[in-house]
């Protein structure tokens, strides 16, 4: 895992930034045992360790690396190509370079170190831009190809691996975070309104992804699995010619290996269990390799308790393992400290577990969201953040992780709803009550529990075509109980009187109502649908990306501020091709059982009680009572300046929200949106975004 930073200067910008260090500093947490500098012209390309630019240079850059594979100085970055001509920043893994390597070998080309890097670079220079195909891994790369004359951007098929570009018509920069494009504006930097109010519409969780644009303007974030070529030889010119200087660089913007969009659907329940269990065992072998010492968080849960009993299965009984789980002390609903020990038992891991105090989050907080920087929604990636520094304290460098596995696997309830909704379409009704009767929509198949679960994923189900629900449950004779209790309830937004869900402060009081109608067109579902073919397929699709995008950045950040690389083995390519093929009906069964054919697949190596599991906690915190520790951040929001001066926000509405909040009030915000407006404003007012 490595930290990139790099501008191609226009005149004002070459003047202004004489040195490289202070963006080198800013980025030196996600790479701090080596650094070098890059500095080019149109046709000479310089390797160094001074941060000040030559006069010459028309573009500069600097790589901060954590060594992981490879670790002689010889893998150190940027790496140039023997010739001078090409030369690589890189911040990731490819998982699958040796097999690339011998490819290569055969092929007549040769290798100077056994890093990834020089395989990218090597692979670059033997295939062109076709080597992305090529990739299994987590990456964001800027290439620099002076023969060619361009500049490619590659992020990888999930963005697991963070790029930022500035284009705002002077100069051109990247950055793997934002501090550093935000300091090279030099007071310029401004909210991006849409985003912003986007964002807040959406209480931070947006259910569609919202585009490149960021929260700070002229700032984008390039799509996942991008692919942009820049004409890097108008780009260095652009220093000396003003008309070039005053238009945005020309960029040619291409996605490359997508996800697959159609299942097959003849294959069978056995069939899908194999491939599933050989496929993820290949997945976390692979995510392994490593030349520094690996460990794994667990939670207790499906899927990092597969993935520890995964890594003892492939590493045998006698390779000592470790993992890392965050235990809730203040609320037994919460904790999974019980399932956390089942799956590191009998041998499996020696289990680290973290507990967090209220006071031991205040003080920890301004470093948790230095190294966020943008808004958070909840505080539950603050005990990631725990987690990883107890990691890190311990003395490791990689992490193992479960993410991804509910996005791609159907393991949330609202894949359910939108099963449902697809079997209803093709009157397969027989289907349709099974699945309402089974354990994993309601309380133990009782009918009122499945009412108020109901109640809870609604509106959820009618904003992503859920159709009408009550007409739904009338043809079902087992269900009719229950459509007289869901008929009154509206299909969109609010709750009835006594329902699960009491009414809270929202959106609609905090952003202007131009703003809101802006915001809520920007986010609707339906305005770019995934071109899958089936309705839950296509659902799972178009969920995965902004749910990715926030998850994959709260989990980027929290690592590397401890200098940790955190690895994704759900999110592996092959894995993924192979979750892609499986039919729904073998992931969410005729009871609604969520990730059905993945727990078969692995009976026989985590233990029954995890798998049997039908109640999702998830990474769950005490948010109220955490947030209650926090009173003085969320009283800011009332203070003169920041969020509140935006013109897309009402006038007093923040400083109703915290009045609101501080008298209890049943319609104050919840706690999640409260931490996400409290953490948006503290990024308006410690990196100085304008407001107007």
């Amino acid at each position: 895992m490595c930290g990139i930073f790099g501008v191609v200067f226009d005149g004002p910008t070459r003047r202004r930034v004489r040195t490289l260090a202070p963006f080198e500093r800013m980025i030196r947490h996600r790479g701090p045992d080596d650094v070098g500098y890059l500095y080019l012209a149109e046709e000479r390309m310089a390797w160094a360790r001074d941060p000040e630019p030559p006069p010459w240079c028309a573009a500069a850059f600097v790589h901060r690396r954590l060594a992981i594979i490879d670790l002689d100085r010889r893998a150190a970055q940027p790496m140039l190509s023997p010739d001078g001509a090409v030369a690589l920043l890189y911040n990731g893994e490819i998982y699958n370079f040796r097999e690339l390597r011998h490819e290569l070998e055969a092929a007549g080309y040769g290798f100077r170190t056994r890093s990834d890097t020089e395989v990218l670079l090597v692979g670059y220079q033997a295939w062109g831009l076709e080597v992305v195909e090529r990739l299994n891994g987590m990456f964001a790369a800027v290439i620099l190809d002076l023969a060619r004359q361009r500049m490619v951007l590659i992020r990888d098929r999930f963005g697991i691996k963070p790029l930022y570009l500035l284009n705002d018509g002077g100069a051109v920069a990247v950055a793997s975070e934002l501090p550093p494009l935000i300091a090279l504006l030099d007071g310029r930097a401004a909210l991006d309104h849409a985003t912003a109010a986007a964002q807040i519409a959406a209480h931070g969780r947006p259910t569609r992804d919202l585009g490149p644009a960021t929260l700070v303007r002229g700032i984008s974030e390039p799509p996942a699995g991008s692919l942009i070529t820049f004409d890097l030889s108008m780009l260095l010119r652009r220093r000396d010619h003003a008309d070039l200087a005053a238009q945005p660089a020309p960029g040619v913007t291409r996605r490359h290996s997508p996800l697959p969009l159609h299942r097959d659907d003849a294959m069978s329940l056995d069939t899908a269990m194999e491939r599933l269990r050989a496929g993820f065992l290949d997945a976390v072998g692979r995510h392994l390799i490593s030349d520094q010492p690996v460990t794994t968080t667990l939670s207790g849960g499906i899927d990092s308790s597969t993935l520890v009993r995964c890594i003892r299965r492939l590493q045998g009984p006698d390779v000592p393992i470790t993992a890392f789980g965050y235990v809730c002390r203040d609320d037994d609903r919460l904790d999974e400290t019980a399932y956390m020990r089942l799956a590191a038992a009998d041998g499996t891991a020696r289990l680290h577990e973290v507990a967090i105090a209220p006071d031991g989050v205040e003080r920890a907080l301004d470093r948790f969201l230095a190294a966020q920087c943008e808004p958070v929604t909840g505080l539950s990636a603050f005990a990631q953040y725990a987690v990883l520094s107890a990691v890190a304290e311990h003395g490791f460098k990689v992490v193992l992780d479960g993410q991804g596995a509910d996005e791609l696997l159907c393991g949330y309830s609202s894949y359910v709803l939108v099963r449902v909704s697809d079997l209803a379409r093709r009157g397969q009704w027989t289907e349709v009550e099974a699945i309402f009767l089974g354990d994993d929509c309601g309380h133990a198949g009782s009918l009122p529990g499945l009412a108020d679960r109901i109640a809870i994923e609604i509106a959820l189900a009618r904003r992503t075509g859920g159709g009408d629900l009550p007409a739904v449950l009338g043809r079902c004779r087992a269900l009719a109980p229950l459509v007289d209790r869901v008929r009154p309830w509206p299909l969109a937004g609010g709750w009835p009187a006594g329902g699960p869900w009491k009414p809270h402060m929202g959106a609609g009081q905090i952003l202007t109502a131009d703003a809101l109608g802006r915001a809520t067109a920007a986010a609707d579902p339906a305005s770019a649908p995934s071109p899958a073919a089936d309705r839950t397929h296509r659902f799972v699709h178009d969920r995965y990306r902004p749910q990715f995008r926030r998850m994959l950045r709260f989990q980027d950040r929290n690592a590397m501020a401890v200098s940790i690389e955190n690895r994704v083995p759900f999110l592996d390519r092959a894995f993924t091709d192979i979750v892609s093929s499986v039919p729904i009906r073998h992931l969410i069964d005729r009871s609604g059982l969520t990730k059905a054919a993945f727990r078969k697949a692995f009976g026989d190596l985590v233990p029954d009680p995890i798998l049997a599991r039908r109640r999702k906690i998830g990474f769950e915190v005490p948010q109220g009572l955490w947030m209650d520790a926090l009173h003085r951040r969320v009283a800011a929001l009332a203070e003169p300046g920041g969020l509140g001066a935006a013109a897309i926000i009402r006038p007093g509405a923040l400083a109703d929200a915290v009045t609101r909040t501080s008298d209890g009030a049943a319609d104050a915000p919840d706690p999640d949106f409260l931490c996400f407006l409290f953490t948006l404003d503290g990024l308006v007012r410690r990196c100085g975004l304008g407001t107007g």
